[in-house]
């Protein structure tokens, strides 16, 4: 079973995007029956306080602390929302590494799975037009990763790869102008909703990655290739839709269904608060917002939400800390 892996740091990212869909059709189509995409996380050591504050994670309870780690671990996850979407008719698997430094943890994933197609996108519209700098992620991952894993980085208009494969040569105009359009109609769709945001950032600086093999890297461009393959192109950009109204359709179904969420969530929000409005408090907790609310309604809340209630904003974490303070005045109160 031959596997394709794409290294993918956000749904937004148009170098994300452009990575997901040319693996899907140009290496899916006929090199392999198995994708997997890859995200990396950065380690999680400590938990923000509602004071602006943070806490070893060390120092925690050990089942406070696996809370924490599977939510964040969780909303990571969401990065993987949109292409699973668009792409339903691939068998997609999802991988989530954690590392300080992107590009040394996907050297590490390369050794560990033994996969032997990488993919990876750039946000500049032409990667190649510029000497890439040796901290980013894709210049480093061609330059370390070992001969028997080829190495693709797509950009708006070129690919530069170290395998040999004559397949592999500049994209069509036309194939680009429509992978634009694509991106372009997915980021303002998806920046619409926070769905999926995620914490992480793979473009941590470099250093120096360790493996056993090197390979050399080469940029693929006409002037270099025979005349036999110069002429070749890949395969449609939008071969995996027969129309490309179809992908329109998509994407303003997802729009809509995502703007459905979001009507339920806020009628859930205005629900909540008015009923903390209108009782006293038996067991307050403080939640990661920095307001208090009654233990059992805001547990019941977070067990379905990752965002404030009141403020409407992504929590950093669901834990609750108890409001003794709150609590003893509740108290001395009901006693008079």
């Amino acid at each position: 079973m031959a596997t394709v892996s794409v290294a993918v740091k956000s749904a937004e990212g148009r170098g994300s995007q452009r990575a997901v869909r040319w693996a899907v059709e140009n290496l899916m189509q006929s090199a392999a029956d198995r994708l997997v995409l890859v995200h990396v996380m950065a380690p999680i050591t400590s938990v923000p306080t509602p004071s602006g504050g943070t806490i070893p994670i060390k120092e925690l309870d050990a089942s406070v602390a696996e809370m924490y780690i599977q939510d964040l671990r969780a909303r990571c996850e969401e990065t993987f929302l949109t292409f699973k979407y668009l792409y339903k008719t691939q068998k997609i698997e999802t991988l989530l590494l954690e590392g300080e430094n992107p590009a040394s943890a996907l050297l590490r994933y390369i050794s560990d799975s033994r996969t032997t197609s990488l993919v990876l996108g750039s946000c500049s519209s032409n990667y190649f037009a510029r000497k890439p700098k040796d901290s980013e992620v894709p210049s480093v991952v061609l330059k370390h990763a070992p001969d028997t894993c080829s190495i693709y980085v797509v950009s708006g208009n070129k690919l530069t790869s170290n395998s040999l494969n004559p397949m592999l040569t500049t994209v069509s105009g036309r194939d680009t102008h429509a992978l634009s359009k694509h991106e372009s109609s997915l980021s303002s769709s998806s920046t619409e909703s926070k769905y999926y945001n995620c914490l992480s950032d793979v473009s941590h600086p470099h250093s120096q990655a360790q493996t056993p093999r090197f390979s050399s890297s080469h940029q693929v461009s006409e002037d270099s290739l025979p005349h036999t393959v110069r002429n070749r192109r890949f395969p449609s950009i939008s071969s995996t839709y027969s129309d490309q109204s179809d992908i329109q359709a998509e994407i303003e179904q997802l729009r809509l269904e995502v703007e459905n969420t979001m009507i339920m969530y806020n009628r859930a929000c205005e629900d909540l608060v008015h009923a903390q409005s209108k009782e006293i408090m038996d067991n307050p907790h403080i939640a990661a917002d920095g307001f208090t609310y009654e233990y059992d309604a805001i547990k019941a809340w977070l067990d379905r939400h990752n965002v404030s209630p009141v403020t409407k904003q992504t929590l950093p974490h669901k834990l609750l800390i108890p409001n003794h303070m709150l609590h003893s005045a509740i108290q001395e109160w009901r006693k008079q």
